[in-house]
């Protein structure tokens, strides 16, 4: 009975949305999407040193087994779960998706450096990198040419 009685108002709306040609929604959604790039040359793990492959490895497994991010803040922080970065990095440097494995390095490097989680002091407990070593990677990984930016906002438009 009472969607009998809501039905007059909703009406008028579905008729509206019905009444869009496909090509406009069609126009529309595409505006709505990513579009998904080809991983350039310098993504491609064959072009990257031994040295690059093990600060990657170290980084992340430090970020999912070091005390740098507590579990509630891990997701909003990576855009990526503890576990989903663990299978990232146990499988590391192979993937069969390149875009997720390259999105989750950036944002770990990146958190890793720009994130003020005040353990530094425990870093050469999960890694032999340096914060210098691990910038230089994030930069050739990101190949932008800029020089690292440390500051906040330096690190939020590193995201990914």
């Amino acid at each position: 009975m009472t969607a009998i009685l809501l039905a007059p108002f909703f009406f008028p709306a579905f008729t509206w949305m019905t009444s869009i040609p496909p090509t406009v929604l069609s126009r529309a959604a595409s505006f709505c999407r990513v579009p998904r790039r080809r991983a350039p040359k310098w993504e491609i793990i064959e072009c990257m040193s031994d040295r690059d492959l093990q600060v990657i490895k170290e980084c992340l497994d430090a970020a999912v087994d070091g005390p740098f991010f507590d579990d509630c803040e891990f997701h909003t922080l990576m855009g990526f779960t503890r576990e989903e970065i663990s299978r990232i990095a146990r499988t590391w440097p192979h993937t069969d998706d390149p875009g997720e494995q390259n999105n989750a390095v950036v944002n770990v490097l990146n958190m890793l450096l720009g994130y003020p989680h005040d353990h530094w002091h425990r870093w050469p407990e999960y890694s032999s990198a340096t914060p210098q070593e691990i910038a230089q990677v994030l930069a050739r990984r990101q190949d932008d040419g800029a020089a690292f930016d440390g500051a906040p906002k330096g690190t939020f438009d590193r995201l990914r």
